[in-house]
């Protein structure tokens, strides 16, 4: 039903765009329930995974003449962007803590990167259930999680971001620009998306070779099916460029995050002092609140903040 609504209709540019966001967003929940299903074999999983992404292209299909055009893939990205920085954004609002919004981004990131080796040990030919299938599946899954522990919205600086109360000048331990933030923010995700393509490569390489189905400097398996070149220059720059595309919500947010006021520091300070009279600080938290009260005092010098009212 869905193929037929698809290939029976023609579609605007602009719709090919908003459909695929839409399912993009949605894939932001269905993919690590498909991902899930798959490396533990759980088929009410699969099913309802199937169902979600079902569901988001018969109630937004996209016309096949436009579904590997520019515009439906940077729609699909700016989607999977937006509904991962939403998930962030909630998770920062619940009070868990840096760790807590790390877990919440990152466990997501690990199954959707399963269901794609999942995707890539069928190509490749691999006997599902075998230990080169769950290894490749296991590997697609941590390079990604890897890649946005370290690039994207599971990285530590952002999560502490979402979850301090600090100024975030004391956080980033500079004045910065919005211009300045929104490139950094775009940057990362261009950077962290092929070099997650480029391991994710080597991972189908290491199964196909461990499995006796090829070798891992060849360019096909022992069935004929293309082993992808983790350097392969046109590959990791469209993994770049949509990357960049599907970062620009992350992108925007983060020039809207101003660094903070002078008043809101010295408000700062005044707060962790405060604390320490109440002793109302965690002994846990001690050491960090510490050294962000130096920065709040170094800052306001920097900023000829007199000495009394720097207190």
């Amino acid at each position: 039903r869905i193929e037929e609504i698809e290939g029976s209709f023609e579609q605007s540019l602009p719709g090919a765009f908003a459909s695929s966001a839409l399912q993009g967003l949605t894939g932001v929940v269905a993919e690590p329930i498909r991902g899930a299903g798959e490396l533990i074999g759980a088929d009410t999983a699969l099913s309802l995974s199937k169902e979600i992404a079902g569901m988001a292209k018969y109630n937004a299909p996209v016309s096949p003449e436009l579904d590997s055009s520019l515009t439906a893939q940077g729609g699909q990205a700016i989607g999977q962007g937006a509904g991962q920085l939403a998930l962030a954004l909630a998770a920062g609002k619940s009070g868990m803590g840096a760790r807590g919004v790390q877990a919440t981004v990152l466990t997501p990131a690990f199954f959707a990167g399963a269901a794609g080796g999942a995707d890539e040990s069928r190509r490749l030919g691999l006997e599902e259930g075998s230990a080169e299938d769950v290894a490749n599946k296991l590997l697609y899954g941590g390079s990604e999680l890897l890649s946005e522990s370290i690039f994207g919205l599971g990285s530590k600086a952002f999560s502490k971001e979402l979850v301090s109360d600090a100024p975030r000048v004391l956080l980033r331990g500079t004045r910065t620009t919005a211009a300045g933030r929104g490139t950094k923010a775009v940057g990362q995700e261009a950077l962290e998306e092929p070099i997650a393509g480029a391991m994710q490569d080597v991972s189908s390489r290491l199964a196909v070779e461990f499995g006796g189905q090829g070798d891992f400097f060849g360019s096909t398996t022992d069935n004929g099916a293309e082993l992808r070149n983790p350097l392969d220059p046109e590959a990791r720059a469209k993994e770049a460029l949509f990357g960049a595309i599907g970062a620009l919500p992350f992108g925007v947010a983060a020039a809207m995050r101003g660094d903070g006021s002078v008043n809101e520091v010295r408000d700062y300070r005044n707060k962790v002092n405060k604390a320490r009279k109440d002793g109302s600080i965690k002994p846990k938290d001690q050491t960090e609140i510490d050294a962000l009260d130096t920065k709040a005092k170094d800052f306001l010098e920097l900023e000829g903040v007199p000495l009394m009212r720097n207190l």
